[in-house]
């Protein structure tokens, strides 16, 4: 949150493990957004955030050691992209 100056990393493995209220909030305040392969429910929250470059299925199917990311640059999104993690 700049505004605030304030930098938050928020890392956990389901969605639902947020109150909603925070989900909401974390959401439509969200700059930088890397996932993994995920599951149904939260590939339908993520899927949002990477449109239109990658869908609920891509998610849901993302091979081992690739993940898809959509960054903030210079306060402004880039397009989702994929790459590959470092093993």
């Amino acid at each position: 949150m700049i505004k605030l100056k304030v930098w938050l990393i928020l890392v956990h493995q389901y969605m639902h493990q947020l109150d909603e209220d925070i989900r909401q909030a974390v959401l439509l305040n969200i700059g930088t957004v890397i996932s993994f392969r995920i599951g149904t429910e939260d590939a339908k929250h993520i899927a949002e955030e990477m449109f239109p470059e990658f869908d609920v299925q891509d998610l849901i199917y993302l091979p081992n050691y690739k993940i898809y990311l959509k960054l903030m640059i210079d306060g402004r999104s880039s397009r989702s992209f994929s790459g590959l993690q470092l093993v």
